[in-house]
């Protein structure tokens, strides 16, 4: 079957940085969906904070994990 596993994370960096993370996301070897997310402000830094929220699917054997149609 199918399970999933749902999340929340704060990431920062410079626009540069989270381009490249989002990017690594969308080419993961994994299933990833990403649900929401929200861009925060710059700092005087340069950087800036995206709160994300996704799921992950992966297998699981029958009868372990959730399972979900």
């Amino acid at each position: 079957g199918v399970a999933q596993l749902q999340t929340k994370m704060n990431v920062s960096g410079t626009y540069r940085e989270l381009v490249a993370f989002l990017d690594r996301l969308e080419r993961s070897s994994y299933f990833v969906t990403v649900d929401q997310i929200q861009i925060g402000k710059r700092d005087q830094g340069g950087e800036a904070g995206l709160d994300i929220a996704l799921t992950a699917f992966y297998r699981v054997a029958d009868g372990t994990g959730e399972e979900r149609p």
